[in-house]
């Protein structure tokens, strides 16, 4: 009987390895508001990690930021430590202006993913989308790699309910100013 169990689990686990070797290894979760202000005065506001706070979804009252060099930029850091949401860094690594702007996102220990700010001129303002992408085969570990492809089954819902709570404040401060 045990060793029917023991075949069982390794039939089991082996499967669990091919099929999430099946699943894609990239994702891609967007999201996006209209907001009726310029292209020009929604990259200034995100191209300033001085504002970052003001709009984050992930933003919490315990968190300590420190940027490195500037606080704009392609080249400009921001750390954060928080008791709840853990330690982090975002960094601006493209500004093509008032058109795009791309971010690393660093999880302490966790890897980092890109994000990016697209920016689409309208008759009714700008259209902001903000996309969040991964690259599963880039991750080192390859547990990780490998439970990242489960994960990213999940990532759509857990990510875009934080970028619709941002969308709406980068809204929210730039109507209401």
């Amino acid at each position: 009987m045990i060793r029917k169990v023991f075949v069982f689990l390794v039939i089991l686990f082996a499967m669990l390895i091919v099929i999430g070797m099946l699943l894609p290894n990239k994702l891609l979760v967007e999201r996006s508001v209209r907001i009726a202000a310029s292209p020009i005065t929604i990259f200034r506001m995100l191209d300033d990690f001085d504002a970052y706070s003001q709009w984050s979804p992930w933003h919490d009252e315990t968190m300590n930021y420190e940027t490195l060099g500037s606080e704009q930029g392609v080249g400009a850091i921001l750390n954060w430590q928080s008791d709840r949401k853990g330690d982090g860094q975002i960094e601006i690594i493209e500004a093509s202006e008032y058109k795009k702007i791309s971010m690393r996102m660093g999880f302490a220990d966790q890897g980092s993913v890109n994000t990016y700010f697209l920016l689409e001129p309208s008759d009714r303002g700008t259209l902001l989308r903000w996309q969040y992408e991964l690259d599963l085969d880039k991750i080192e570990n390859p547990f990780y790699r490998l439970t990242g492809r489960y994960m990213a089954l999940l990532m759509d819902d857990w990510v875009a309910a934080d970028f619709d709570r941002g969308l709406k404040r980068i809204k929210a401060l730039l109507e209401n100013s």
